[in-house]
Protein backbone atom coordinates (compact mmCIF):
# COMPACT_ATOMS: atom_id res chain seq x y z
CA UNK A 1 0.00 0.00 0.00
CA UNK A 2 0.85 3.60 -1.13
CA UNK A 3 0.89 7.09 0.78
CA UNK A 4 1.01 9.93 -0.69
CA UNK A 5 1.45 13.37 1.79
CA UNK A 6 1.97 16.43 0.20
CA UNK A 7 5.06 18.79 0.59
CA UNK A 8 3.79 20.67 3.37
CA UNK A 9 2.34 17.84 5.41
CA UNK A 10 6.03 16.25 5.30
CA UNK A 11 7.30 18.79 6.64
CA UNK A 12 4.68 19.51 9.85
CA UNK A 13 5.13 15.77 10.10
CA UNK A 14 9.03 15.77 10.77
CA UNK A 15 8.84 18.63 12.89
CA UNK A 16 6.48 17.35 14.71
CA UNK A 17 8.08 13.87 15.21
CA UNK A 18 11.96 15.77 16.20
CA UNK A 19 10.83 18.68 18.38
CA UNK A 20 12.31 18.43 21.71
CA UNK A 21 10.43 17.77 24.95
CA UNK A 22 12.56 18.85 27.98
CA UNK A 23 12.70 22.39 28.90
CA UNK A 24 16.50 23.91 28.71
CA UNK A 25 18.51 27.03 29.70
CA UNK A 26 17.53 29.89 28.53
CA UNK A 27 20.85 31.98 26.92
CA UNK A 28 20.87 35.79 26.76
CA UNK A 29 22.49 37.01 24.12
CA UNK A 30 24.84 39.21 25.86
CA UNK A 31 26.06 36.69 27.82
CA UNK A 32 26.74 34.27 24.61
CA UNK A 33 28.56 36.81 22.77
CA UNK A 34 31.24 37.48 26.34
CA UNK A 35 31.42 33.55 25.96
CA UNK A 36 32.42 33.23 22.06
CA UNK A 37 34.79 36.38 23.20
CA UNK A 38 36.41 33.74 25.60
CA UNK A 39 36.32 30.95 23.43
CA UNK A 40 38.48 32.83 20.38
CA UNK A 41 40.15 34.10 23.30
CA UNK A 42 41.26 30.64 24.36
CA UNK A 43 41.56 29.65 20.59
CA UNK A 44 43.95 32.18 19.48
CA UNK A 45 46.67 31.89 22.18
CA UNK A 46 46.61 28.30 21.82
CA UNK A 47 47.22 29.11 17.95
CA UNK A 48 50.14 31.46 18.96
CA UNK A 49 51.73 29.25 21.44
CA UNK A 50 51.95 26.19 18.67
CA UNK A 51 53.44 28.72 16.18
CA UNK A 52 55.90 29.86 18.57
CA UNK A 53 57.04 26.13 19.42
CA UNK A 54 57.27 24.84 15.84
CA UNK A 55 58.91 28.01 15.67
CA UNK A 56 61.51 27.27 18.32
CA UNK A 57 61.52 23.72 17.21
CA UNK A 58 61.78 24.04 13.13
CA UNK A 59 64.72 26.93 12.81
CA UNK A 60 67.44 25.02 14.11
CA UNK A 61 66.54 22.17 11.74
CA UNK A 62 66.70 24.06 8.95
CA UNK A 63 70.04 25.78 10.62
CA UNK A 64 71.74 22.36 11.31
CA UNK A 65 70.13 21.22 7.95
CA UNK A 66 72.10 23.63 5.83
CA UNK A 67 75.11 21.49 4.72
CA UNK A 68 72.11 19.36 2.92
CA UNK A 69 70.16 21.60 0.94
CA UNK A 70 72.55 22.86 -1.24
CA UNK A 71 71.72 25.69 -3.14
CA UNK A 72 68.41 25.78 -1.38
CA UNK A 73 69.63 28.10 1.36
CA UNK A 74 69.26 31.61 2.83
CA UNK A 75 70.19 33.92 5.55
CA UNK A 76 68.31 33.42 8.98
CA UNK A 77 67.90 35.38 12.12
CA UNK A 78 65.69 33.02 13.86
CA UNK A 79 63.21 35.61 14.76
CA UNK A 80 59.13 34.94 14.80
CA UNK A 81 57.78 38.42 13.48
CA UNK A 82 53.93 39.24 13.76
CA UNK A 83 51.27 41.61 14.35
CA UNK A 84 47.88 40.82 14.96
CA UNK A 85 47.40 41.23 11.14
CA UNK A 86 49.51 38.01 11.06
CA UNK A 87 46.20 36.09 12.12
CA UNK A 88 42.56 35.85 10.84
CA UNK A 89 40.21 38.78 11.80
CA UNK A 90 38.26 36.74 14.61
CA UNK A 91 41.65 37.07 16.48
CA UNK A 92 42.65 40.23 16.20
CA UNK A 93 40.65 41.33 19.54
CA UNK A 94 42.85 38.48 21.24
CA UNK A 95 45.79 39.15 19.57
CA UNK A 96 45.42 42.76 21.04
CA UNK A 97 44.84 41.68 24.49
CA UNK A 98 48.22 39.34 24.21
CA UNK A 99 49.95 42.66 23.49
CA UNK A 100 49.99 42.80 19.25
CA UNK A 101 49.41 45.53 17.54
CA UNK A 102 49.43 46.69 14.24
CA UNK A 103 53.35 47.36 14.79
CA UNK A 104 55.78 44.36 14.00
CA UNK A 105 56.56 42.74 17.08
CA UNK A 106 58.82 39.33 18.14
CA UNK A 107 57.11 37.02 18.93
CA UNK A 108 59.68 33.77 19.18
CA UNK A 109 63.39 33.96 19.09
CA UNK A 110 64.88 30.49 18.33
CA UNK A 111 67.33 29.13 20.88
CA UNK A 112 70.76 29.38 19.37
CA UNK A 113 69.99 31.95 16.25
CA UNK A 114 71.52 34.91 14.88
CA UNK A 115 68.71 36.99 17.01
CA UNK A 116 69.40 35.32 19.99
CA UNK A 117 73.36 35.58 19.93
CA UNK A 118 72.38 39.39 19.22
CA UNK A 119 70.19 39.82 22.57
CA UNK A 120 66.85 39.97 20.45
CA UNK A 121 63.34 39.56 23.10
CA UNK A 122 60.18 38.64 22.98
CA UNK A 123 58.13 41.85 23.05
CA UNK A 124 60.80 43.73 20.87
CA UNK A 125 58.74 46.10 18.78
CA UNK A 126 60.79 46.72 15.43
CA UNK A 127 61.25 50.16 14.68
CA UNK A 128 63.96 49.66 11.67
CA UNK A 129 65.82 47.85 9.67
CA UNK A 130 69.43 48.88 7.94
CA UNK A 131 67.50 52.52 8.85
CA UNK A 132 64.30 51.47 6.86
CA UNK A 133 61.59 52.15 8.77
CA UNK A 134 59.20 49.23 9.40
CA UNK A 135 55.53 49.13 7.93
CA UNK A 136 52.38 48.67 10.04
CA UNK A 137 49.09 47.12 9.59
CA UNK A 138 47.83 44.82 7.09
CA UNK A 139 50.65 44.47 4.47
CA UNK A 140 53.23 44.97 6.89
CA UNK A 141 54.51 41.60 6.97
CA UNK A 142 54.68 40.88 3.40
CA UNK A 143 56.95 44.38 2.41
CA UNK A 144 59.17 42.66 5.45
CA UNK A 145 59.67 39.63 3.94
CA UNK A 146 60.55 41.56 0.38
CA UNK A 147 63.25 43.91 2.64
CA UNK A 148 64.55 41.19 4.09
CA UNK A 149 65.01 39.32 0.54
CA UNK A 150 66.78 42.72 -0.44
CA UNK A 151 69.06 42.52 2.45
CA UNK A 152 69.80 39.43 2.01
CA UNK A 153 70.49 39.65 -2.13
CA UNK A 154 72.96 42.34 -0.84
CA UNK A 155 74.29 39.88 1.65
CA UNK A 156 74.70 42.44 4.46
CA UNK A 157 74.17 42.33 8.11
CA UNK A 158 70.48 43.00 9.08
CA UNK A 159 70.90 45.82 12.46
CA UNK A 160 67.27 46.43 13.73
CA UNK A 161 66.27 49.27 15.85
CA UNK A 162 63.67 48.03 18.59
CA UNK A 163 61.30 49.57 21.66
CA UNK A 164 61.86 47.83 24.52
CA UNK A 165 59.73 49.42 27.24
CA UNK A 166 61.00 53.16 27.36
CA UNK A 167 64.01 52.78 25.88
CA UNK A 168 65.31 52.02 21.85
CA UNK A 169 67.63 49.01 21.53
CA UNK A 170 70.12 48.36 18.41
CA UNK A 171 70.52 44.78 17.63
CA UNK A 172 73.14 43.70 14.96
CA UNK A 173 72.56 40.54 13.56
CA UNK A 174 75.35 38.09 12.07
CA UNK A 175 72.98 36.27 10.23
CA UNK A 176 72.92 32.16 10.18
CA UNK A 177 72.91 29.89 6.75
CA UNK A 178 69.74 27.85 6.70
CA UNK A 179 67.76 25.81 4.62
CA UNK A 180 65.60 28.02 2.66
CA UNK A 181 62.30 26.95 3.62
CA UNK A 182 58.67 28.91 5.13
CA UNK A 183 57.26 27.06 7.76
CA UNK A 184 53.57 27.37 9.90
CA UNK A 185 51.73 25.96 12.51
CA UNK A 186 47.99 25.02 11.19
CA UNK A 187 44.70 24.78 13.43
CA UNK A 188 43.41 21.46 11.51
CA UNK A 189 42.80 18.99 14.34
CA UNK A 190 44.59 16.14 12.35
CA UNK A 191 47.74 14.07 13.36
CA UNK A 192 49.94 15.31 10.24
CA UNK A 193 52.39 17.18 9.17
CA UNK A 194 53.51 18.01 5.31
CA UNK A 195 56.13 19.51 2.88
CA UNK A 196 55.60 20.89 -0.65
CA UNK A 197 59.19 21.43 -1.41
CA UNK A 198 59.38 24.49 -0.90
CA UNK A 199 57.22 24.85 2.61
CA UNK A 200 56.46 23.02 5.73
CA UNK A 201 53.59 22.69 7.50
CA UNK A 202 52.71 20.97 10.72
CA UNK A 203 49.04 20.36 12.29
CA UNK A 204 47.30 21.35 15.30
CA UNK A 205 46.69 17.41 15.56
CA UNK A 206 50.30 16.48 15.50
CA UNK A 207 51.46 19.22 17.86
CA UNK A 208 48.83 17.59 20.38
CA UNK A 209 49.59 14.25 20.10
CA UNK A 210 53.94 15.13 20.39
CA UNK A 211 53.95 16.79 23.42
CA UNK A 212 57.55 16.09 23.81
CA UNK A 213 59.59 18.78 21.69
CA UNK A 214 62.29 16.01 20.73
CA UNK A 215 59.72 13.64 19.29
CA UNK A 216 58.05 16.82 17.18
CA UNK A 217 61.56 17.80 16.01
CA UNK A 218 61.71 14.27 14.41
CA UNK A 219 58.78 14.55 12.40
CA UNK A 220 59.57 18.35 11.99
CA UNK A 221 63.25 16.81 10.85
CA UNK A 222 61.24 14.28 8.32
CA UNK A 223 59.33 16.62 6.67
CA UNK A 224 62.41 18.93 5.86
CA UNK A 225 64.08 15.79 4.29
CA UNK A 226 61.29 15.41 2.17
CA UNK A 227 62.42 18.98 0.66
CA UNK A 228 66.25 18.45 1.04
CA UNK A 229 66.22 14.83 -0.97
CA UNK A 230 63.97 16.27 -3.65
CA UNK A 231 60.81 13.92 -3.25
CA UNK A 232 58.36 16.43 -3.85
CA UNK A 233 59.56 17.22 -7.54
CA UNK A 234 60.64 13.60 -8.02
CA UNK A 235 57.25 12.14 -7.32
CA UNK A 236 55.60 14.86 -9.63
CA UNK A 237 57.69 13.82 -12.36
CA UNK A 238 57.03 9.94 -11.69
CA UNK A 239 53.44 10.94 -11.99
CA UNK A 240 54.15 12.87 -15.33
CA UNK A 241 55.54 9.57 -16.57
CA UNK A 242 52.91 7.28 -15.45
CA UNK A 243 50.47 9.75 -17.33
CA UNK A 244 52.27 10.31 -20.57
CA UNK A 245 51.06 5.74 -20.37
CA UNK A 246 47.85 7.32 -19.95
CA UNK A 247 47.58 9.36 -22.71
CA UNK A 248 49.15 6.60 -25.01
CA UNK A 249 46.32 4.18 -24.04
CA UNK A 250 44.06 7.03 -24.96
CA UNK A 251 45.58 7.01 -28.18
CA UNK A 252 44.35 3.44 -29.36
CA UNK A 253 40.80 4.84 -27.69
CA UNK A 254 41.32 3.33 -24.34
CA UNK A 255 40.23 5.35 -21.45
CA UNK A 256 42.93 3.99 -18.27
CA UNK A 257 40.82 6.73 -16.17
CA UNK A 258 44.73 7.85 -14.94
CA UNK A 259 45.65 4.82 -13.27
CA UNK A 260 49.14 4.58 -14.85
CA UNK A 261 49.31 8.13 -13.65
CA UNK A 262 48.45 6.93 -10.17
CA UNK A 263 50.93 4.20 -10.14
CA UNK A 264 53.68 6.55 -10.73
CA UNK A 265 52.85 8.60 -8.10
CA UNK A 266 52.89 5.95 -6.08
CA UNK A 267 56.29 4.41 -7.60
CA UNK A 268 58.83 4.73 -4.75
CA UNK A 269 56.41 6.57 -2.33
CA UNK A 270 57.54 4.03 0.70
CA UNK A 271 61.20 4.40 -0.25
CA UNK A 272 61.05 7.94 -0.20
CA UNK A 273 59.17 8.31 2.80
CA UNK A 274 62.05 5.64 4.76
CA UNK A 275 64.50 8.13 3.09
CA UNK A 276 62.99 10.91 4.61
CA UNK A 277 63.09 8.84 8.38
CA UNK A 278 66.79 8.66 7.66
CA UNK A 279 68.09 11.69 6.67
CA UNK A 280 65.47 13.69 8.90
CA UNK A 281 66.93 11.77 11.95
CA UNK A 282 70.60 12.95 11.26
CA UNK A 283 69.75 17.02 10.50
CA UNK A 284 67.73 16.36 14.18
CA UNK A 285 71.01 14.52 15.62
CA UNK A 286 73.13 17.79 13.83
CA UNK A 287 71.13 20.17 16.39
CA UNK A 288 72.43 17.96 19.35
CA UNK A 289 69.00 17.08 20.55
CA UNK A 290 68.29 13.73 22.20
CA UNK A 291 67.15 10.93 19.69
CA UNK A 292 67.17 7.82 21.42
CA UNK A 293 62.67 8.39 21.41
CA UNK A 294 62.44 8.94 18.21
CA UNK A 295 61.75 5.19 16.59
CA UNK A 296 59.06 5.45 19.51
CA UNK A 297 56.78 7.89 17.47
CA UNK A 298 55.95 5.41 15.30
CA UNK A 299 54.57 2.66 17.79
CA UNK A 300 52.42 5.61 18.91
CA UNK A 301 51.10 6.34 15.47
CA UNK A 302 50.40 2.11 15.29
CA UNK A 303 47.95 2.78 18.40
CA UNK A 304 46.68 6.27 16.22
CA UNK A 305 46.18 3.95 13.25
CA UNK A 306 46.22 0.62 14.01
CA UNK A 307 45.73 -0.05 9.96
CA UNK A 308 49.80 1.24 9.47
CA UNK A 309 50.66 -1.77 11.47
CA UNK A 310 50.22 -4.41 8.85
CA UNK A 311 52.61 -4.12 5.62
CA UNK A 312 51.21 -2.85 2.39
CA UNK A 313 52.44 -2.80 -0.59
CA UNK A 314 49.87 -0.46 -2.41
CA UNK A 315 50.07 1.95 0.85
CA UNK A 316 52.04 5.17 0.80
CA UNK A 317 54.32 5.25 4.16
CA UNK A 318 55.82 2.03 4.87
CA UNK A 319 54.75 -0.15 7.93
CA UNK A 320 55.16 1.57 11.46
CA UNK A 321 57.03 -1.31 12.43
CA UNK A 322 59.83 -1.22 9.63
CA UNK A 323 60.00 2.28 10.22
CA UNK A 324 60.50 1.89 14.13
CA UNK A 325 63.11 -0.79 13.39
CA UNK A 326 64.70 1.46 10.68
CA UNK A 327 64.81 3.89 12.97
CA UNK A 328 66.20 2.17 15.67
CA UNK A 329 69.00 1.45 13.76
CA UNK A 330 69.58 4.90 12.36
CA UNK A 331 70.21 6.14 16.19
CA UNK A 332 72.75 3.55 16.38
CA UNK A 333 74.58 4.39 13.14
CA UNK A 334 74.39 8.04 14.27
CA UNK A 335 75.84 7.19 18.13
CA UNK A 336 78.43 5.48 16.66
CA UNK A 337 79.84 8.09 14.62
CA UNK A 338 79.38 10.58 17.56
CA UNK A 339 81.28 8.32 19.63
CA UNK A 340 83.63 7.86 16.31
CA UNK A 341 84.02 11.74 16.23
CA UNK A 342 82.81 11.61 12.43
CA UNK A 343 80.08 14.09 11.11
CA UNK A 344 76.71 13.42 10.99
CA UNK A 345 75.97 12.93 7.52
CA UNK A 346 73.58 10.37 6.13
CA UNK A 347 75.38 7.47 4.23
CA UNK A 348 74.69 7.45 0.31
CA UNK A 349 73.37 4.31 -1.29
CA UNK A 350 76.22 2.30 -3.38
CA UNK A 351 74.50 0.86 -5.90
CA UNK A 352 78.13 -1.31 -6.60
CA UNK A 353 77.63 -2.39 -3.43
CA UNK A 354 74.59 -4.32 -3.70
CA UNK A 355 74.98 -8.18 -3.98
CA UNK A 356 74.11 -9.11 -7.43
CA UNK A 357 70.99 -11.56 -7.67
CA UNK A 358 72.48 -15.48 -8.14
CA UNK A 359 72.49 -16.96 -11.09
CA UNK A 360 69.49 -19.38 -11.68
CA UNK A 361 70.56 -23.18 -11.58
CA UNK A 362 70.61 -24.84 -14.73
CA UNK A 363 67.63 -27.64 -14.60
Amino acid sequence: MFFCLSAGAIIVAVAVACAPVSKVPEIDDKAAKAERDIQQELAFRQFYKNSQRVHAITYPLLKAGAELCGEQTARGMGLFITNKHGFKKDYHAAAAKAGLSDSLTVAGVAPGSAAERAGARDGDVLLTINGWPMPEGKEAGDKLKEKLAEIGKAKVDPVLTVRRGGETVTLTLKTDVVCNYGYAATERPIVNASADGKNLRVEAGMLRFLSDDDELAAIIGHEIAHNVMDHIPKGQANVALGTVVDILFAGFGVNTQGAFGRLGGAAFSQEFEAEADYVGLYIVARTGRKIDEAPNVWRRMALENPGSIRSNHAASHPATPHRFLALEKTVAEIKAKRAADKPLLPEKHDPAATPAAPAPTPQ
